[in-house]
């Protein structure tokens, strides 16, 4: 546990980062294996804000956390966009 003003550590920044990537693209996986589509929007996402949280060093642990929460917004409202409830476009990429 880290002071919200304290650095927060390489293992507590790796321990966020791979609980990020690990759930995201589980979700992307399980999209996959329903539909035959990869949510490429997500996984590009869930990489770029995983290693960020990784490798952005010497900032305060609340930073850390916002950086990670921004991503999961940023998924969330690309989604929400492309949802197939609210829009017609197909979602994901067709992989045979």
């Amino acid at each position: 546990m880290a002071h919200p003003h304290a650095e927060m550590s390489l293992w507590a920044r790796s321990a966020l980062a791979t609980g990020i990537l690990i759930y995201s693209t589980g979700l992307v996986l399980t999209h996959w294996r329903a539909t035959g589509k990869i949510l490429f929007h997500r996984l590009i996402i869930t990489i770029v804000f995983s290693a960020c949280v990784y490798f952005i060093q010497e900032v305060e642990t609340w930073m850390t956390l916002v950086i990670a929460l921004v991503g999961l917004l940023i998924m969330c409202i690309l989604e929400e966009i492309n949802s197939p409830f609210t829009s017609k476009m197909g979602e994901g990429i067709e992989v045979e």
